[in-house]
């Protein structure tokens, strides 16, 4: 497939991640993407052992913390309509990494059909994600019905 055809991406905490880099890498593939309760910017996590292990300490390889592992320094590669969702109780990824990564979006591609809704209520992990289940299909039919016809 050369274009999007009816393909959709979606993730949650680190699969989130996942979802927003897939979008940046294959921006021909997706009609729309979903990321749930996300970390998008190792640059402010620099406590994260996950990312220590991953990227090296971030004193001695701040280039990859800041730059090549920020996926908000990559928002205008993104093509497809964008969901973006967060609880604002989340104890493990605070929400300002979605706020930011949705003012990132917006501010490079202002046309672009980028959706954020964060939740006050207090839910864990899987009940915060399984309360976005609807919201999040519903977007994509909505930018599945806002699509084009393909030849």
């Amino acid at each position: 497939c050369t274009h999007a055809c009816n393909n959709f991406v979606v993730g949650m905490s680190a699969g989130a991640r996942g979802a927003v880099r897939l979008l940046q890498d294959r921006p021909d593939l997706f009609v729309a993407g979903a990321a749930l309760s996300g970390d998008y910017d190792p640059g402010q996590m620099k406590g994260d052992n996950i990312y220590r292990g991953f990227l090296g300490s971030y004193e001695k390889y701040k280039d990859r913390w800041e730059i090549s592992e920020n996926l908000s320094t990559e928002v205008a590669r993104i093509k497809a309509p964008l969901y973006l969702g967060h609880g604002k109780d989340d104890p493990l990824v605070p929400y300002i990494q979605t706020e930011q990564l949705y003012a990132a979006v917006v501010a490079a591609q202002p046309d672009l059909d980028v959706h954020i809704h964060l939740v006050d209520e207090q839910m864990d992990g899987y009940e915060y994600w399984n309360s976005e289940i609807l919201p999040v299909l519903e977007f994509f039919c909505k930018t599945q019905a806002n699509r084009p016809e393909t030849p």
